[in-house]
């Protein structure tokens, strides 16, 4: 009987490994469980066990590593993320069993961190790692969750059996209350210098990395073209910051005017247009263009959600009903990004895009399908995703710097 209970050792040897009260599976513990039963039955009834267990009802602590990753890795391709870390990134587990059940082996729940994936591996993430939760289906949610939420900023999204938001949670942020925030922007003090400023200098990436992307692709346009696209907007910050607001939108307008005109001469002649126009868009480039704005919207977006700000609390353009100001301020600082793309895309599907002659504004599937699959090898690439969070978590830590008015 001995040798049965060794091999019964050897497949659940872990059994309760993970329980902190110093338990370890052995001969005795095996032994014991088998005493229940009369004498004459034991070793028929662990030679059945024994064989049960041989045909994989028993899930080991590396069995649960593989199954929980294959099934991580089947959902990150349905949803098309990129890899498993930016997926954990978006994704937490949460405990929806009671205590003393096996999901608190999983989860190490008073801890400030998950149990999550990443490299085969099973690690602990903190949760400052933490960009979103989505809960999928029924469970009870603890306090200490929202505890979670709110010291590392995380958005919590609750969604219907179809997999559509129904109620998000967002951590409180002090600074981006909407009233609290709102009053910083209307004093004329310090504060308000420093929101203009930054705002100036998101204007001021669009503009300088716009004349790259010309440079980049037409190297010999006439210089002065270029020197006009440079006259048209602030020799300096000091200049821009003691403008009023409508003479900065002035500005812009009329530099972003020059700018298309450069940028139409950066494309294929047969995708070129005659003007920026925006929804519906009137041609090819400017519906891919509103199309890829659009991605970058979402995008912007997200990652303002996840750090605790209000999309709708704008620095510089006016906010409304339903208007997500703060997206708008920050895309300006990616707009070149997005244009960049669109013009990698036209001269690299000049020949496919030439089949789908431009009747609507709405992309055809088959355009739509390229698109996508090209946005996703640009966006891995040039770590868009990424760096996007690193931009508005560095805009966060900035408002976190501002003094309150006094």
């Amino acid at each position: 009987m001995d040798e049965i209970i060794d091999g019964i050792i050897e497949i659940i040897g872990d059994y309760h490994h993970d329980n902190n009260q110093g338990f370890a599976m052995n001969k005795e513990h095996i032994q014991s469980w088998a005493n229940q039963f009369d004498e004459a039955d034991q070793e028929f009834i662990l030679t059945e066990f024994l064989h049960l267990l041989k045909q994989d009802i028993y899930i080991s602590r590396n069995k649960a590593k593989e199954i929980l990753l294959d099934f991580i890795k089947k959902v990150v391709s349905h949803f098309e993320y990129t890899n498993v870390e930016v997926f954990l990134r978006d994704t937490v587990f949460l405990r929806s069993q009671s205590e003393g059940k096996s999901q608190d082996v999983l989860l190490d729940y008073k801890a400030p961190y998950l149990l999550c994936i990443m490299d085969n591996q099973i690690k602990k993430v903190n949760g400052a790692s933490i960009a979103s939760i989505k809960v999928l289906k029924s469970c009870k949610i603890a306090s200490n969750v929202f505890t979670l939420i709110n010291k590392y900023s995380i958005l919590m999204t609750f969604q219907n059996g179809s997999g559509q938001p129904i109620v998000k949670c967002l951590p409180y942020f002090l600074k981006m209350d909407k009233d609290a925030y709102k009053n910083q922007l209307k004093t004329s003090g310090e504060n308000n210098s420093l929101l203009k400023a930054k705002s100036f200098e998101w204007l001021q990436i669009k503009v300088d990395k716009r004349l790259e992307l010309i440079l980049q692709y037409r190297p010999n346009m006439k210089s002065e073209l270029i020197q006009s696209y440079r006259l048209s907007w602030f020799e300096n910050e000091s200049l821009a910051l003691e403008s009023s607001h409508a003479q900065i939108l002035t500005k812009e307008a009329h530099n972003s005017k020059l700018y298309w005109k450069l940028y139409n001469r950066c494309l294929p002649h047969s995708f070129r247009f005659k003007t920026r126009t925006k929804h519906p868009g009137q041609d090819l480039t400017n519906v891919l263009l509103n199309y890829v704005y659009g991605i970058y919207y979402s995008m912007i977006e997200k990652c303002i959600i996840a750090c605790g700000l209000d999309p709708s609390c704008g620095i510089f353009h006016v906010d409304g009903p339903g208007r997500k100001s703060l997206v708008y301020d920050i895309i300006e600082a990616f707009r070149h990004q997005a244009e960049e793309f669109v013009a990698i895309f036209l001269t690299s599907s000049t020949v496919m895009l030439s089949s789908y002659p431009f009747r609507t504004s709405v992309l055809p599937k088959e355009i739509k399908t390229k698109l996508y699959e090209d946005w996703r090898r640009y966006n891995k690439e040039r770590e868009v995703s990424k760096y996007v969070m690193i931009f508005v978590e560095e805009f966060k830590t900035f408002l976190l710097k501002i003094k309150p008015e006094p």
